[in-house]
């Protein structure tokens, strides 16, 4: 089936990028097992800077456990790099 053409996202100034760590528990359609897991997750990264009473990810940010990509990658123009998105969704 082929969709139809699509006008692009506009981004605006106040958007907010999407953060996983903000989702992963609001997800009621996973099974009990994997909503266990991620609180299972979440509580051994809160835990790792106890010793320095810090509560990672609770009150205090969460930390940077590794640099990020040393490159950034140039997905084009926004209408080109949303249909390459909603492609690959």
């Amino acid at each position: 089936m082929v969709e139809p053409e699509r006008e692009p996202a506009h981004i605006t100034p106040d958007f907010e990028r999407f953060s996983q760590v903000n989702d992963v528990f609001t997800r009621s359609r996973w099974d009990e097992t994997i909503r266990n897991a991620s609180w299972h997750v979440a509580d051994i990264f809160a835990e790792m800077f106890e010793g320095d009473d810090r509560r990672d990810g609770f009150l205090d940010p969460l930390s940077m456990l590794r640099d990020g990509a040393s490159e950034k990658v140039d997905v084009g123009p926004p209408a080109q790099a949303s249909r390459e998105l909603r492609r690959l969704g």
